[in-house]
């Protein structure tokens, strides 16, 4: 990954040049970036503390609608570990080992697939940047939908409450979290046929997604996706996870969830919509 310090960091210029690299999307100033990575930050903390995690479907476009998608996704996994570790503290005691076992080793594969083919593309930045953009854009858009009909009342397939069945589910969520950072909805569907409540529900959803992030920093590691400036870039969103909690916590106690996902997942769905606009439209 280039070094999004490599531009604009010399003579004490300020922390805002280490968005004025190459890693920056054309036509995105510098505040417009710092307004979308302090957002998804927010994003973040309501999502792990007021509505379950649905919501990170929203904070991986918008830091891609700043950064190169592949800077984008490894800016965002140190947040979201942290994040991790504070919902495992919260909810990991009611995890369902019983589930979260096949599922973990089905998402060991998935996420190795995934590393194999960013290896593959490691000699290009450029190419691995645009499959990164077209995962993130059609992810996002193709679990928004699968969420919107869920909340307009739709039934999704039945997935059996088996450990190939959630072998299964790990794998395609290992293969879609690694390229980007979306597969919650696809794992919740899951889990939500064995009819858990909602505590054993939450608590093996965080700590599914709590290790399988802890793959994939593997896996991005052996990529080279990491760098001081991407790191530092992800303690800069950390200040702001605090926030989000608390204002997840104040969302959830106030704010009727459908409605207020309605409006996240057009969001979302915008901006996915925009990363692959951007993707396939003809360079002009």
């Amino acid at each position: 990954m280039p070094d999004v310090l490599s531009a604009g960091s010399t003579g004490g210029a300020g922390w805002l040049d280490t968005l004025t690299a190459a890693s920056r999307l054309d036509g995105v100033t510098p505040l417009a970036a710092v307004v979308l990575l302090a957002v998804a930050a927010l994003v973040i903390g309501v999502a792990k503390s007021g509505f379950g995690g649905t919501l990170n479907i929203l904070a991986v476009p918008l830091v891609a609608s700043a950064l190169r998608a592949d800077v984008a996704v490894a800016v965002m996994l140190p947040v979201m570990l942290v994040a991790d570790a504070v919902a495992i503290q919260q909810h990991g005691r009611h995890c369902s080992a019983a589930r979260v076992k096949p599922a973990l080793a089905g998402a060991g594969v998935g996420v190795a697939a995934s590393g194999v083919l960013m290896a593959g593309l490691a000699g290009s930045p450029a190419g691995l940047a645009w499959v990164l953009q077209v995962a993130v854009g059609a992810v996002s858009v193709a679990m928004v939908a699968v969420q919107g009909w869920r909340l307009a009342g739709g039934r999704l397939p039945r997935v059996p409450d088996r450990p190939a069945a959630a072998a299964c589910a790990g794998v395609a969520s290992g293969l879609l979290s690694t390229l980007a950072h979306s597969a919650g909805p696809l794992m919740a569907a899951y889990l939500l046929e064995a009819r858990l409540n909602k505590r054993v529900l939450t608590g093996t959803l965080v700590v599914f997604f709590g290790v399988m992030n802890l793959f994939k920093a593997v896996a991005y590691g052996g990529v080279g996706l990491f760098d001081p400036a991407g790191l530092a870039l992800s303690a800069a969103m950390l200040l702001v996870l605090p926030a989000g909690s608390a204002l997840g916590l104040w969302l959830h106690r106030r704010v009727p969830e459908k409605p207020f996902l309605a409006v996240v997942y057009a969001a979302a769905a915008l901006a996915g919509g925009r990363m692959l606009w951007q993707a396939f439209a003809p360079a002009t």
